[in-house]
């Protein structure tokens, strides 16, 4: 620490005497400090109001026995709380009457360019259940924004009436309940699958934008006014929203992230079925996947595929009721969706069963064999640095990578036998550096020794799990639009460590999944799906040598310990680039064993001052944040 600084971080008092430059700064930083202070006081009462009158209060003895290792509640247990939790978030989210005003006052002021039509797409093929029908128009016709139309498609040889399906060999329709009596509900016949009878019922649309629902599906009233808003904030190709579900009788909520294209190849049913899609962009596409049962999930997979990703758009808000549908039963088809992605983003890779069920691994292709230099800053400790080094050797599997050891100050004899047993090892080379502690300058000095395409920037408390996760790694490193790839890290008892980072949590940034099991219940899974996020830790981080250099590297000044990989990350973001996290590189962590942890209030101010609009973070929703309470 600095000279300037006491021990407990706050800046030493001027003189009396001093120039009034020494007491303005002393001022700023003391500032800095009292803000950052407050500001994580309020974060913390807030959260403590929030959890004294929380229905999942009585939960905390289980959380607690949970992390001693007592029994994990089971998946049923898990939803049931999340049930809760999203019954008390659901009330405060309940449109107000003066909330609907001000929808229709906003959607008034709209120039009638920015008012399009939104075609409603759905199909009755035999055997469908069609009682929910009526509830699906009824919540068309109780929508803030009118300019719509339902498109319906029947199945020929298939009669609906208001109680229901009847096959009488006959191409007409008999809508009868005077919820069909609307001019807005336009029908046809046609024969064929789903695909099929979707582009039948696609002739029938006029609009601008067109989505898909199924029978069952309810819209809320807010649903088309909040997208025709969110459309007049600029172009987009493909809206999709936040959505709710029943499962085992519990509702329950699905919060999604914004466009995340390593999520799509992972699951692509996150987005959901009912996207809004501008019509041209269909048209252009079409449902020509015939020989497939999900239709509207392939043709999402193409549109994505020629859009922009300013132009894929995400609304933060739960905008429709998903009914009982037969997708579970179908997503084995999402495998060919995937092949014909693949070879559309001209990705070379293989589709693997992921570790979720209906989940997938897109494994890329090593293009080329590059030299990865793993940079370890450490100090004494050989037991840890042995076991990190005997844990790479004997179980990686991608041999082409070098060792650049950063010894900043040890002097226990032990380390040094270590130390001079590895000189002869051509592919460790030992760098020197007595000088204070200053993380981010040990692995800018050891990245100007590097001679790898990519650097690995990795903690001495790491064991390595697995053959594969250096490979795992650097199939996502080698990608020109990906920035920084970060890896699973998991405590010496199994639990999560770390899974991604998020922005916005815990005042400032934090691990999500933290102290989970490493396993796949709960409907949050994504822990073991790749998928991008924010920023993940240095602990394990791999990073292209060229971006690290054009970026400056680790902000040594500011940053010398703490927060210095998410600023990193941040940066990358900054200019265009993707962050990576992938569950397939897997290791274990003995988090800040050997040197402890430091967390400095002045460093926090910095970055809130500096990343102040990043802590809204795309990949981890408001709702998200809320619902943890």
């Amino acid at each position: 620490m600095s000279s300037n600084y006491q021990p407990n971080g706050f800046p030493i008092r001027p003189s009396d005497n001093a120039p009034d430059d020494a007491w303005r700064q002393y001022a700023d930083e003391l500032e800095a400090i009292i803000g950052a202070s407050e500001h994580r006081a309020e974060f913390l009462q807030t959260r403590l109001n929030k959890l004294s009158t929380h229905p999942a209060w009585k939960l905390l003895k289980k959380a607690r026995g949970l992390l001693e290792g007592a029994p994990r509640p089971n998946a049923g247990n898990e939803n049931e709380a999340l049930a809760l939790r999203y019954a008390e978030f659901k009330t405060s989210q309940t449109l107000t009457s003066a909330e609907c005003l001000e929808l229709k006052q906003r959607l008034d002021a709209l120039p009638l360019k920015h008012r399009p039509m939104v075609s409603l797409l759905t199909t009755i093929q035999a055997g469908d259940d069609t009682k929910p029908l009526e509830q699906l128009i009824a919540s068309l016709q109780s929508q803030l924004y009118s300019h719509w139309e339902l498109c319906i498609a029947v199945e020929s040889g298939v009669t609906v009436t208001s109680s229901g399906l009847e096959n009488e060999g006959t191409d007409r329709i008999a809508l009868q309940s005077p919820h069909f009596r609307d001019d807005r509900v336009h029908e046809c016949n046609a024969e064929g699958n789903a695909g099929r009878l979707l582009q039948a019922a696609l002739k029938l649309a006029s609009g601008e934008y067109a989505a898909c629902v199924n029978l069952s599906d309810t819209l809320y009233p807010d649903a088309l006014a909040r997208v025709v808003l969110c459309l007049s904030e600029g172009p987009a190709d493909i809206l999709y929203s936040d959505h709710e579900f029943f499962d085992r009788g519990k509702l329950l909520p699905c919060f999604k992230p914004a466009w995340s294209p390593d999520l799509f190849l992972s699951n692509p049913f996150y987005l959901g079925q009912i996207c809004v899609l501008r019509t041209a962009c269909i048209n252009r596409d079409g449902f020509n996947s015939a020989e497939l049962n999900l239709p509207e999930i392939a043709l999402i997979s193409q549109v994505t595929t020629h859009a922009k990703a300013s132009h894929i758009k995400h609304i933060p808000r739960v905008l429709c009721s998903i009914g009982n549908t037969s997708v579970d039963n179908r997503k084995k088809d999402a495998k060919e969706i995937l092949k014909k992605s693949l070879a559309l983003r001209e990705i070379d890779a293989s589709i693997e069963a992921g570790l979720v069920p209906h989940t997938y691994r897109v494994k890329r292709s090593i293009l080329k064999e590059a030299l990865v230099s793993i940079l370890i800053p450490f100090r004494d400790d050989s037991r840890m640095l042995k076991r990190c080094f005997d844990s790479i050797r004997n179980l990686t599997a991608y041999k082409n990578y070098e060792f650049i050891l950063v010894d900043n100050g040890s002097i226990e004899k032990s380390m040094q036998r270590l130390l001079a047993s590895e000189k002869s090892s051509v592919e460790v080379k030992i760098i020197r550096v007595d000088e204070p502690f200053n993380y981010s300058r040990l692995i800018n000095t050891a990245a100007r020794q590097a001679q790898g395409e990519h650097l690995l920037l990795l903690n001495n408390d790491m064991e390595a799990l697995d053959a594969g996760w250096l490979s795992a790694m650097l199939e996502h490193s080698q990608r020109d639009e990906v920035g920084a790839v970060g890896a699973k890290l998991l405590y010496p008892n199994g639990r999560i460590q770390h899974a991604g980072v998020a922005m916005g949590l815990d005042d400032l940034a934090a691990h999500v999944y933290r102290c989970a099991p490493d396993d796949c219940s709960g409907l949050d899974y994504s822990r073991q799906l790749i998928r991008n996020c924010s920023a993940v830790t240095g602990a394990c981080l791999m990073t292209r040598r060229k971006l690290f250099s054009e970026l400056g590297g680790l902000n040594e000044l500011e940053l010398p310990v703490a927060y210095s990989d998410i600023d990193y990350c941040l940066r990358i973001r900054e200019k265009g680039l993707l962050v990576v996290y992938t569950p397939y590189a897997c290791l274990r962590h003995h988090e800040s064993v050997s040197r402890g942890t430091a967390n400095d209030p002045r460093k926090a101010a910095y970055m809130c001052r500096r990343w102040a609009k990043a802590m809204d973070d795309p990949y981890f929703s408001a709702n998200q944040k809320v619902m943890l309470g």
